[in-house]
């Protein structure tokens, strides 16, 4: 027997797949049913169309409301739990008589797995219950589908429906000779072919149908286009796939416009025609009262279940163009009509491609088959994991505040490497959801100590308020947001551009010692400049790239006399690699280097952490030989065709030149900086001599004091600085969210569990292991800040259950978090700039960053280990 899809999976190419089937078994193929659901029997000619080489007397018509078998019932106890209370009841197992009573000796269930809004990712056993399924079936498990949340669904392998499924052909499925055949369809072509009978290769089917099928748009289009075959989508049951599969990319107050020449009807089945014409497409709520309170909504849940998942939750606009329903009809359900002659010649679809589109100066997004894939703006995949966490069930030993401050945490650290919005509004989300459901409150002593049943009030909102605004106060923020700000100063005062050609000047004689030249300017200046964005970006890439041009090499790869291989491709590599090293020698060397002192306070205990002295003093030694050992490798891995760099010389005077003499502002400012970094550096005499030391952000805010008070910067050019609030938001954002994983427990709890699997590991092994899997784990981000803030506290963790030094393991992860950067071109932000200049290719931007990857990892670890075993870390 085989159950292939209907004509509304044409695209499957499970069409084909039966024909051969019949070709290849002959007359030992006996049956062939079309896995219907609740879609109307195909016609002859469709038959004709979709399986031409079948006879028509092997054909079955799958009769839902009659045919049907219950094999048994998965108990309502499982389905409950699964679906975390969204459906109570016990789910039904049913399927064809015939599939369950035939007497074959094989099945043969054929099917594309594509994501899916009621079981996530289509086919597998979805044949079996639901395209051969019955009404219960059907019904509950679109619905109880619905109730849980089709975005928590659409586009998983794993989810509550699935896992019911799963367990119903476990328990009674066992005796039924079933195989599926599944296909990956992509661009009208099979792309992937799993057979088997176990859930293992659906699940390795379904992770390939998610590179196909699954696109993730960068953009929340303002307007979507859906053109729907005539020959295929004769139903908004059908065709509303244009809303399930787009729902997730349409921007808020968005119009989907949807042609649909062929749609002559609501609903597939005439019952839910009827039902679909009485109640309309309203939001998820209200189906769900009408649901309580309608018996004949209540006694076709699938219908219900349509309804909300045809619902723009009065989000976004759905404009229906259809070829033979009227005006009052669309606009009877809710939907706006559009007249299909018009809308088809202003968007007219054999001009379109799939993707973006300009038609008359306006922007769309157009899609051709919303059968083939799923689409979703990058911000609702980050809702869409922070929500699957939250509703999760929460593991043994965690409360749930604790739990849902976790998956708010992870969706927003995954919003850092999918950049749906910038940082700030990414962290303020998160905020503004915690404090919303309360779960700050419980993070609070106030909440702690009313307990977990404590009803939320205008108290306790405003304690978890004050609780999410906790990181604002902290020391660690306002160290940055003063350190971003003396470097604004800087760079308007030209102090940071005279010291990198003063550099030049000093040290390049040759094209090597530019290499060194950039190594010096980049040390001189990373201390002061916490951006290495805007101290790579801004200050050293400009004047890299000038230099390039100065030695007559462009980006230009196939210029025969000026190619990015005469001087540009060796410059460009030594400016990248050098900051990346003196962003790691310095607390302030880099925006988020705070952080991993924050995290190891969190993990380890207060006062754990290294002071701006201590990380000086720790990264000083095999710093420096990285530095030295940079321009000779990057000289033998692209050597220059320029030896002498007079030109460039030349070239640096000159621009000194232009800038004429030292300023009173470029003068104040170098004192200014040189008193911070003398008292940064004395902390430790200061501590000796007076009993107590100057704070490291108390000096940083004196600096920026100093330099209104001395005119170097006027107030308002002091707070102009864009870059200094964005990390007042995400860090002190960020900083909320991890005291009140502290707090709640999360964080001791982790550590606890991931003991369990280190215990009996040598605590200096582990630490070395585990450095070196945090600097290669650096592929996988392009942002170091959302590196450390996924893995500095669970590698800290990992360290503190298995006994490793606690100051060692800092300091590996504190130097790592910077130093890994090199790995690819796209790791953060000055990385980013060099490479854009265009110099040098990616794949020799990788190998090489594996090669220096690779310096730093035995210069960090075979100095640096005994360097700090000298120092007493370890």
């Amino acid at each position: 027997m085989a159950v292939p899809p209907d004509l509304s999976r044409a695209h499957s190419q499970a069409g084909p797949i039966t024909c051969l089937l019949h070709e290849l078994l002959g007359d030992r193929l006996t049956d062939v049913m079309p896995a219907l659901g609740t879609h109307k029997a195909m016609t002859d000619a469709e038959l004709a169309d979709m399986y031409p080489t079948v006879p028509k007397e092997l054909i079955r018509v799958h009769r839902w409301r009659d045919d049907i078998v219950t094999l048994g019932e998965v108990p309502a106890e499982y389905v409950a739990e699964q679906t975390e209370g969204a459906w109570t009841e016990a789910w039904p197992a049913q399927t064809n008589k015939l599939i369950a009573n035939g007497g074959h000796d094989l099945i043969l269930s054929i099917g594309q797995v594509v994501p899916h809004e009621v079981i996530g990712m289509a086919n597998y056993n979805k044949n079996i219950f639901v395209g051969a399924g019955g009404v219960r079936g059907i019904n509950e498990s679109h619905y109880l589908s619905a109730a849980y949340g089709m975005e928590r669904i659409m586009g998983r392998a794993d989810n509550p429906l699935r896992r019911i499924m799963n367990h119903a052909q476990d328990l009674f499925c066992g005796g039924l000779p079933i195989v599926y055949v599944m296909t990956i369809v992509g661009d009208g072509k099979i792309r992937g072919l799993f057979i088997g009978d176990h859930h293992d290769c659906f699940e390795q089917a379904a992770e390939l149908s998610l590179q196909v099928n699954f696109d993730i748009l960068d953009e929340a289009p303002k307007k979507v286009v859906v053109s729907l075959d005539p020959h295929e989508f004769h139903s908004t049951w059908l065709g509303n796939k244009s809303i399930y599969r787009t729902r997730m990319a349409i921007a808020d107050g968005g119009e989907l416009i949807v042609l649909a020449p062929g749609v002559r009807m609501f609903g597939e089945d005439p019952e839910i025609d009827r039902l679909i014409r009485k109640y309309g497409y309203r939001p998820s709520a209200e189906i769900q009262q009408l649901v309580a309170d309608n018996d004949d909504l209540r006694g076709n849940l699938s219908a219900a279940a349509h309804l909300i998942h045809g619902s723009p939750e009065n989000r976004f606009m759905v404009t229906y163009c259809p070829g033979h329903l009227s005006r009052e009809e669309i606009e009877g359900v809710g939907y706006q009509y559009g007249d299909l002659a018009e809308m088809t010649e202003r968007y007219a679809p054999e001009n379109l491609k799939l993707g973006w589109n300009e038609v008359n100066g306006e922007r769309l997004f157009y899609i051709p088959n919303p059968a083939l894939g799923l689409w979703a703006h990058k911000l609702w995949i980050c809702i869409a994991v922070g929500v699957a966490i939250y509703f999760s069930p929460v593991p043994n030993g965690l409360t749930p505040p604790a739990w849902h401050i976790f998956a708010v945490f992870t969706a927003t650290i995954v919003s850092f490497l999918m950049r749906p919005l910038p940082m700030g509004p990414c962290v303020l989300i998160g905020l503004l959801a915690l404090s919303a459901t309360g779960d700050f409150f419980h993070a609070s002593a106030e909440g702690q100590s009313a307990g977990p049943g404590q009803a939320l009030d205008s108290a306790a909102i405003k304690t978890s308020l004050h609780q999410a605004l906790s990181g604002f106060a902290d020391t660690t923020t306002w160290l940055v947001v003063a350190a971003f700000m003396i470097s604004g100063a800087m760079i308007r005062s030209g102090l940071g551009r005279r010291v990198a050609l003063s550099m030049v000047v000093r040290f390049g004689r040759t094209t090597l010692g530019l290499g060194y030249a950039l190594g010096a300017a980049e040390l001189v200046l990373a201390p002061f400049v916490p951006s290495n964005t805007a101290r790579g970006g801004g200050v050293m890439a400009p004047i890299v790239n000038s230099l390039s041009h100065v030695l007559g090499s462009r980006p230009d790869p196939d210029s025969p006399d000026e190619g990015p291989k005469r001087a540009g491709e060796y410059l460009v590599l030594c400016g990248a690699h050098a900051n990346l090293v003196t962003a790691a020698m310095f607390l302030t060397g880099m925006a988020a280097n705070p952080l991993v002192n924050k995290a190891a306070a969190d993990v380890f205990g207060e006062g754990v952490g290294l002071s701006w002295p201590q990380w000086l003093l720790g990264a000083a030694v095999p710093g420096l030989i990285s530095l030295a050992l940079l321009p000779p490798l990057l000289y033998l891995l692209a050597t220059p065709e320029v030896g002498s760099s007079d030109a460039a010389r030349q070239k640096a005077r000159a621009d000194l030149v232009e800038m004429g003499p030292w300023t009173s502002r470029q003068i104040v400012m170098g004192v200014i900086l040189l008193s911070m970094l003398t008292l940064w550096m004395t902390a430790p005499l200061q501590s000796k001599a007076f009993g107590f030391s100057l704070h490291t952000t108390l000096v940083a805010l004196l600096g920026v004091a100093a330099i209104v008070v001395l005119g170097v910067d006027s107030w308002r050019e002091v707070t102009s600085n864009p870059g200094a609030w964005d990390a007042l938001i995400w860090l002190g954002g960020l900083i909320s969210m991890a005291n009140a994983l502290r707090e709640t427990g999360f964080t001791a709890w982790f550590a606890e569990s991931v003991g369990a699997h280190v215990s009996g590991m040598p605590p200096l092994a582990l630490a070395v292991a585990l450095a070196v899997v945090y600097f290669l784990s650096m592929y996988a981000f392009s942002m170091l800040t959302g590196h450390i803030m996924a893995f500095a506290g669970v590698f800290f963790a990992t360290a503190l259950a298995a006994g490793a030094p606690p100051l060692l393991m800092v300091a590996l992860i504190a130097y790592f978090s910077n130093l890994c950067g090199c790995t690819t071109n796209y790791s953060t932000g000055p990385v980013v700039i060099y490479f854009g200049l265009g110099y040098v290719s990616a794949p020799k931007w990788f190998w090489v960053g594996f090669l220096v990857g690779v310096m730093h990892l035995v210069v960090w670890l075979g100095v640096g280990l005994p360097y700090w075993k000298l120092l007493g870390w370890w």
